[in-house]
């Protein structure tokens, strides 16, 4: 993305906390794109993200753990 001179903003944590919580930082990715600031990215490897995402206005989150998966759902769902 960088590559592309796209914009990036990370929202998540800068330091291991094992107190952590994945849901806070996949809700602040969900809010920022719910209020029109842009597109997101969420990395988890159990579908949780997606789930926390798609409770937002607006916000349409899949999984995708294939190339082949994210073409095909970006396709269908007309994600821009």
């Amino acid at each position: 993305m960088l590559e592309q001179n796209e914009a990036v903003e990370d929202l998540g944590n800068n330091q291991l906390d094992p107190n952590d919580d994945f849901v806070d930082f996949g809700a602040k990715v969900a809010e920022a794109v719910s209020a029109g600031k842009g597109k997101g990215i969420v990395f988890c490897g159990s579908g949780g993200m997606a789930l926390v995402a798609n409770k937002f206005k607006g916000v349409r989150a899949v999984e995708c753990w294939h190339e082949l998966a994210q073409f095909m759902l970006k396709n269908t769902m007309r994600l821009t």
